[in-house]
C-alpha cells in the first residue's frame, strides 16, 4: 500500500481519523483477549486487515475523484486560455510596414 498523506484533503482525514477509531477499538485488550480465548486470533488478524483495506479503498477512491476533477479543471483552464490567446491574437491588427530610405528602394528595384 502507498505511504497514505494525512494532510492530504479534509475528507481523507475524516474517513483516515474514522478508522482510526474502529481499529482502535478492535486492538483493545479485551476484543483481543475475546479472540485469544477462544484461539481465534487468525479471525481477529482477518478483520483487521479487512478494516484496513476498506480504509485504504475509501482513500483512494476518494483520490481518484479528486484526481479527475483536477484534471478536468486544468482541461477547461487550458481550453480557456487558448481562447483567450486566439481572440487577442485576432484583434491585434498587423505592424505597418517598415520605413525604408529612398535610396534602399531604389537599389532593390
Amino acid at each position: 500500500m502507498p505511504v497514505i498523506n494525512i494532510n492530504e484533503d479534509r475528507e481523507i482525514r475524516l474517513i483516515w481519523a474514522k478508522f482510526q477509531i474502529v481499529l482502535s477499538d478492535h486492538k483493545r485488550f479485551c476484543v483481543r483477549n475475546a479472540f485469544w480465548e477462544e484461539h481465534n486470533m487468525d479471525d481477529w488478524d482477518r478483520i483487521r486487515d479487512e478494516l484496513e483495506a476498506e480504509m485504504h479503498a475509501q482513500i483512494a477512491k476518494v483520490r481518484k475523484r479528486y484526481r479527475l476533477e483536477k484534471r478536468e479543471r486544468d482541461r477547461l483552464a487550458r481550453e480557456r486560455a487558448e481562447n483567450e490567446n486566439k481572440s487577442t491574437l485576432e484583434t491585434i491588427p498587423p505592424p505597418p510596414p517598415p520605413r525604408r530610405s529612398k535610396r534602399i528602394q531604389e537599389k532593390t528595384e
